[in-house]
Parts: C-alpha cells; sequence; structure tokens
C-alpha cells in the first residue's frame, strides 16, 4: 500500500531537522497544532488508567494540551515516541517543570519500528508525524499492530501529496467509527476511529 506520493526523506534529515529546531519548534507550531488538538478533543473523552501513546511526540505540545484541557495531575499513563533526541529533551524539560506524579516515559524510537508488543495501547496519538516516515504505511500498520481491540486511534497527515481515498479504503477494514476531517484552515486531514481486531 502506498499512500503518501512524492519522494521520501531519510530518516536523519528528519532527526538533523528537529534537532535543529527543537528550542524553536513550540513559538512556531504551537498555535497551528492547538488547533488540530481542539478538534480532535471535541468528542474525545480520556478515560483514567487507560495507555496513551503520543507517537511522533516532539517537544510534548499534545501532552501539555492534554494536562491543562483536563486539568490532570495523576492517573495518566503516558507514552512519547520521538526520533529526535533534542525534542525529547524538551518534552522531559516540561516534565519536570510540572512537579506532579504523571506517568510519562519517554523513547527515543521511530513510529516504524514501535518497541511495544502487540495489543497494549489504549489511546494512540500522532499528530502531523506520519507525513515524515520514508514509509508511511509501515508506520501506520506498526501503530495498528500495538492498539488493542477498541483501542482509539487519533491521528492527523499533512495534506500535501497524501493520497486520501487510498488511507480511507485501507482503514474502513480496520477501524470503525472511522471519522475522516478534512477542513480547509488546517493543514492536516484528521483521522479518528476505533481500532478492531479479529
Amino acid at each position: 500500500m502506498r499512500i503518501f506520493k512524492g519522494n521520501y526523506d531519510k530518516k536523519k534529515e528528519i532527526i538533523s531537522k528537529y534537532n535543529s529546531t527543537a528550542t524553536s519548534y513550540d513559538k512556531r507550531y504551537r498555535k497551528i497544532q492547538e488547533e488540530k488538538y481542539t478538534i480532535i478533543f471535541s468528542d474525545f473523552l480520556l478515560e483514567k488508567n487507560k495507555i496513551i501513546l503520543d507517537a511522533g511526540c516532539g517537544s510534548g505540545l499534545l501532552f501539555e494540551f492534554i494536562v491543562k484541557k483536563f486539568k490532570i495531575n495523576q492517573i495518566l499513563n503516558y507514552i512519547g515516541i520521538e526520533i529526535s533526541l533534542n525534542m525529547l529533551k524538551r518534552f522531559a524539560d516540561k516534565c519536570r517543570n510540572l512537579n506532579n506524579n504523571l506517568n510519562v516515559n519517554l523513547i527515543l524510537s521511530d513510529i516504524e519500528h514501535l518497541p511495544f508488543r502487540d495489543n497494549r495501547i489504549d489511546s494512540i496519538f500522532s499528530i502531523t508525524s506520519l507525513q515524515n516516515l520514508p514509509n508511511i504505511s509501515k508506520g501506520i500498520i506498526e501503530i495498528l499492530r500495538v492498539g488493542e481491540h477498541m483501542a482509539n486511534l487519533e491521528f492527523s497527515i499533512l495534506k500535501k501529496n497524501l493520497d486520501l481515498d487510498l488511507l480511507i479504503s485501507f482503514l474502513n477494514s480496520k477501524l470503525i467509527d472511522l471519522k475522516i476531517k478534512n477542513i480547509e484552515s488546517i493543514e492536516d486531514v484528521i483521522i479518528q476511529g476505533k481500532l478492531i481486531k479479529d
């Protein structure tokens, strides 16, 4: 399945790009990303004691949004996966500054090779990350692999060069309650649904 058209960037180029922009990332992208989070969380309920995976967590903007929106100070099992060490360091600084008892684990890893067993994660977010992968199909398949039956999947992909029809046809057999939000003012297509497994 090839759902992303165009040239593939090498992973080390992505790592270099995000390592070099880590200190300015929040200032440049916070507002844009929070618009996407607001749309996603308009109909998403956060349940206590569930495991949340943020695949391509960057500097932790989604985490900050969740903590603020839901006024969370405990009972959150959050895993952030990121390929850029400098972005993870920014995220770790935010966790230290929150000074709370949240269970946050940050892992330097790659969405195409998630370091989890099958069927382990309750909610999976990947916001504006999948289009950076050399093989977007492999990333989506990995996300589906680690999600448990009926896991919430919430992800967004930049519209540019995306074959949305092919993506939808693939996801139709994998998700129920599939919602595609293609809002003109947002640079991403937002995809939501619940994972079904045999």
